[in-house]
């Protein structure tokens, strides 16, 4: 089950590796994601399957941070925080340094005893898997958004929450799932949610719509 949860779509996203392929990894010695990275031999797989595993394998090892943190399969620790940690630490050796303190403002303080309890009794596990070349650092990316973070809330009509969150990314912003006090905007499209619009009129955070958050990166909205 944990090795079905490290590559489906939502973790590294590892094509040809369905639940077949998992039962026939197991079979011959995959037991976490060390095996998984390091087996070489996967002929038993059938050609095709093989040639897609390895493939998608071993750009696997270079996939955003947020695609490790929840391909570990920490109990608390989901997509959304897993990007967010990803967001505040892009550095997973930083990540690993921060107090419990610090982890439990973005995830709480039970996720954040989870976390620190996985990175203590994996280290040895996550060094093995540096030094085969898996990342765990994400290039910070640069742009007009710099220092700004976003809140989306409704639908936009230039894609989806996820496609939107991904061009403030790459243009330096930072993504929250959640308002709250050092959020800079709310972007705010078609029925929005009562909760965030609330929660942003209570800590007197910006509102702006969906010409406006394009208008900050310079860019049209896309159609």
């Amino acid at each position: 089950a944990r090795l079905e949860h490290a590559v489906k779509k939502a973790s590294l996203d590892i094509d040809g590796c369905g639940e077949s392929a998992i039962k026939a990894l197991i079979e011959h010695g995959v037991t976490n994601l060390l095996g998984l990275f390091t087996i070489q031999d996967v002929s038993f797989l059938g050609n095709s399957a093989a040639k897609r595993f390895i493939k998608n394998r071993d750009l696997a090892k270079t996939a955003p941070l947020w695609r490790k943190i929840h391909a570990f399969g920490i109990n608390g620790i989901g997509v959304t925080f897993s990007k967010e940690l990803a967001c505040r630490w892009p550095d997973m050796a930083d990540m690993m340094d921060a107090t419990h303190e610090q982890l439990a403002e973005i995830v709480g303080p039970v996720a954040a005893g989870e976390l620190r309890t996985y990175f203590a009794d994996n280290i040895d596990h996550i060094v093995a898997l540096l030094d085969i070349g898996v990342t765990f650092k994400d290039e910070v990316k640069s742009g007009p958004l710099n220092g700004m973070t976003f809140c989306i809330t409704g639908a936009l009509a230039s894609g989806s929450r996820e496609e939107v969150a991904e061009r403030i990314e790459n243009q330096g912003g930072k993504m929250k799932s959640s308002v709250g006090k050092g959020l800079t905007y709310l972007v705010v499209g078609d029925a929005p949610g009562r909760n965030k619009t609330e929660a942003a009129d209570k800590y007197g955070i910006k509102k702006i719509n969906e010409e406006a958050l394009y208008a900050l990166m310079g860019q049209p909205v896309p159609t």
